[in-house]
């Protein structure tokens, strides 16, 4: 009973802490089309630890310090993040912090047991505004002149030119 006591303690202080990041997260998933999924992701996640319940309920729990260490980098990153990083560092220190929680609690058998939710949570992040730029302009230049040209190839071989009057 005590252990439930303190992973929903822990839970809470984990909201708590990042209410401003889940919230311009959520602002973020419902206002830009390319991030719609962000709310599922979260969701999937959770459904796949709950059902892989039996299988860490099982293991052992040996608590890690390192915990701590990945929590303080996290809240390094945090900090970073409200001193004008972004929305994008906040959401990494998000993910690390929830990490860092379960390796405290849980240890190292946990964190590998979680590591395919955790690697899914990456896809809840915010897009990198520099990174997203430089590859979808490129695409969206490409995704339009392959059409045009193969059109302006198609006219040239099929239309014949209008006689003069």
């Amino acid at each position: 009973m005590m252990r439930r006591i303190v992973v929903a303690t822990a839970a809470v202080a984990l909201v708590v802490c990042y209410a401003p990041v889940i919230r311009g997260m959520a602002n973020q998933w419902s206002h830009d089309q390319d991030m719609g999924h962000g709310f599922a992701v979260p969701i999937v996640a959770l459904w796949i630890v709950w059902e892989e319940r039996k299988r860490w309920i099982a293991l052992p729990r040996q608590p890690s310090w390192w915990g701590l260490v990945v929590l303080a980098v996290a809240a390094c990153v945090h900090f970073v993040s409200v001193m004008g990083a972004g929305l994008f560092a906040g959401s990494v220190a998000f993910v690390l912090s929830i990490a860092g929680a379960v390796l405290c609690l849980g240890g190292f058998a946990f964190l590998r047991t979680w590591t395919f939710p955790f690697l899914l949570a990456l896809f809840m992040l915010p897009k990198l505004a520099i990174v997203y730029n430089q590859v979808t302009l490129p695409l969206q230049l490409l995704a339009s002149r392959l059409p045009a040209g193969c059109l302006l190839s198609w006219a040239r071989s099929h239309l014949t030119p209008l006689p003069e009057l």
